[in-house]
């Protein structure tokens, strides 16, 4: 091996050493084991994104209506219940926004978590494009409360409903009734 030498009595090494190399070569070696272990990132599919981002808005939704809408609708919602039939129906609406309203602190803290983690989930994955197969669970576990949430939303709904029918179907027949009204006076009079 031959040495040069520069000003001020440094060393220069023409050729590299043989150790130097095989410690390359190993730490090389090493590298490439490393890289066995990484995962490459997964593109989530159109379909994941679509209702992934549904189920944030699901959450967000449920959100806001219990927390801002839910006490004024709970508090006048007797007031609009058919008056002769579905009793047990109304009775278990109120009792079930009763609950919701009591138990509604659970669940806005329950959808804070959601809509935190699906904020750090949309910056994380550059809007749930790329990420690995954790990140992919977690948008799973996001697709899972939003439906949860819009269960919460749809059973009060759902037991409403017949009293908004039956409602309308007043409606008609009172409608109904004041036009064959309307033209017996006329068959009458003119």
């Amino acid at each position: 091996m031959r040495h040069g030498y520069l000003p001020n009595e440094l060393l220069l090494e023409s050729e590299p050493d043989e150790e130097f190399l095989f410690s390359d070569r190993q730490q090389q070696s090493r590298i490439v084991q490393a890289k066995i272990y990484e995962k490459a990132p997964i593109t989530f599919s159109q379909r994941l994104r679509r209702v992934t981002r549904l189920s944030m808005l699901l959450t967000l939704l449920t959100a806001l209506l219990l927390w801002t809408c839910l006490p004024a609708i709970s508090a006048n919602i007797g007031a609009t219940f058919f008056p002769f039939w579905l009793q047990k129906l109304n009775m278990g609406l109120s009792q079930y926004l009763y609950w919701l309203l009591s138990q509604g602190k659970w669940i806005n803290y329950i959808d804070g978590v959601l809509l935190g983690s699906g904020v750090v989930l949309l910056v994380v994955t550059r809007n749930l494009r790329r990420g690995n197969e954790e990140q992919r669970w977690l948008a799973y576990v996001q697709i899972a409360g939003g439906f949860a949430n819009l269960l919460l939303l749809f059973i009060p709904f759902a037991m409403y409903l017949p009293n908004l029918i039956l409602w309308l179907l007043a409606l008609l027949i009172a409608l109904a009734l004041i036009g064959l009204l309307v033209v017996i006076l006329r068959a009458l009079f003119f």
